[in-house]
């Protein structure tokens, strides 16, 4: 699993998260953690910017396809690149992901 660069995301409480940038298609590790979906594109300096499409948590990384709610509209929005955080606590991830939707519009959440 090749990572492609890292997601830096500030929510609106200030709480910063670095998540590990992968294509797609990648075969995450079988840990607990954050998952945020985004179509990622280069900008004219050959920067990837992220357009947050969803967010959600799971007890397995690797199965993190299985957790999403609406393939279609991740399909519509070009989605290729999934971001992960791996933690291991079930209430932190629950509130990093409240945290994440209350600060980013994302249209397939």
């Amino acid at each position: 699993m090749t990572k492609l660069s890292e997601i830096a995301i500030k929510a609106t409480t200030g709480q910063k998260y670095k998540f590990a940038a992968f294509a797609i298609n990648a075969k995450c590790r079988e840990m607990p953690g954050v998952y945020i979906m985004t179509h990622r594109e280069e900008d004219l300096h050959g920067e990837a910017v992220h357009r947050f499409l969803s967010v959600g948590q799971t007890d397995n990384l690797s199965q993190w396809r299985d957790s999403l709610s609406d393939i279609q509209c991740h399909e519509s929005y070009h989605a290729n690149c999934v971001g992960v955080l791996y933690e291991p606590d079930y209430q932190t991830r629950r509130r990093i992901v409240q945290e994440i939707r209350e600060s980013f519009e994302m249209p397939c959440s």
